[in-house]
């Protein structure tokens, strides 16, 4: 039985090119944690779970806070 799963390309064509013109530096250790994180969260939730990654990044001052804070909010979701 093959069960379909949204192409994770958007990170890559609609979302980096999104959070690089929002000051988001995303690296490549970040795209792929996002992608193996968003696999656990359900299709129809990925992309708001998204919007407020970039809303926990950007409450930091520092790239390195606001990389934590969003890596930690996106990790509350894994298994879901």
């Amino acid at each position: 039985m093959k069960i379909y799963c949204e192409p994770l390309s958007w990170i890559y064509t609609t979302f980096k090119p999104y959070c690089h013109r929002i000051g988001i530096n995303l690296m490549r250790d970040d795209l792929k944690f996002i992608e193996r994180t968003l696999i656990d969260i359900p299709i129809n939730a990925r992309r708001k779970v998204m919007h407020d990654y970039t809303k926990e990044w950007l409450q930091e001052s520092s790239e390195g806070a606001g990389r934590r804070r969003a890596n930690s909010f996106l990790r509350q979701f894994k298994g879901h």
